[in-house]
């Protein structure tokens, strides 16, 4: 950037990086994300079919399909690039809806994605171990909004905590047994993702939403 006003980061801890870097001047501000509760909405009565995951950002495919193989009585749709090497390892119990490399929205529309999201049991969020990454962000709160609980990497830099918000699990990254053992909670225990999924839903609908977001923006303009 060669001249700005103001810098909004998605997280705390880029906001503490940028603002040891650059001049105390800078307005520079953290402003949570946001979804659209309006389209991510759930109307479907035909629900709990399957654990749902899609994206294409460091995703960790390779430790879901491991996931899947030790739960054969599971169901798992799945949407992202894959590569010959995991096709091959897709046990199937595992539904892989095949994208472009550098864009998940080219296999389906936005209307077909909210419908995989509502049939699901919950959202699997895998990802590579990367302490600095936001990915799977905008994921974590179309699920949300969705009413559906969340299995996601501990990994990141998010601000949002699904354990200490009680709404999802973690699991350690790249360990396929504490996976498994997170989605046989939820799939044993349909009361309790139904409860995290409504925790969810409400928080997203009190601070995550377009009219809360763009409340903070609104403020950031002023200030800037």
């Amino acid at each position: 950037m060669s001249a700005y006003d103001g810098i909004n980061c998605l997280t705390s801890y880029t906001k503490n990086k940028l603002k040891a870097l650059l001049p105390k001047n800078i307005n520079i501000e953290f402003l949570e994300w946001c979804t659209d509760t309006m389209f991510y909405s759930n109307i479907c009565t035909d629900n709990n079919c399957y654990f749902f995951s899609s994206g294409k950002t460091n995703r960790d495919f390779r430790t879901l399909i491991q996931a899947a193989q030790k739960n054969r009585n599971m169901q798992f749709v799945v949407i992202g690039h894959f590569g010959d090497e995991l096709m091959n390892l897709a046990p199937p119990n595992m539904k892989i809806i095949q994208s472009a490399a550098n864009q998940t929205d080219t296999a389906i529309s936005y209307s077909e994605l909210k419908k995989y999201y509502s049939k699901s049991i919950a959202v699997c969020i895998p990802l590579n171990y990367d302490p600095d990454d936001t990915c799977g962000y905008t994921e974590l709160l179309e699920s949300m909004a969705m009413g559906k609980p969340v299995i996601k990497a501990k990994t990141g830099c998010l601000d949002l905590n699904i354990e200490y918000q009680k709404v999802g699990y973690y699991y350690e990254p790249h360990n396929a047994y504490d996976l498994s053992d997170k989605l046989k909670l939820l799939y044993n225990n349909p009361a309790t993702a139904e409860r995290l999924g409504q925790n969810g839903k409400k928080l997203v609908d009190e601070k995550y939403n377009l009219e809360a977001y763009s409340s903070r923006l609104q403020k950031f303009f002023e200030k800037s």
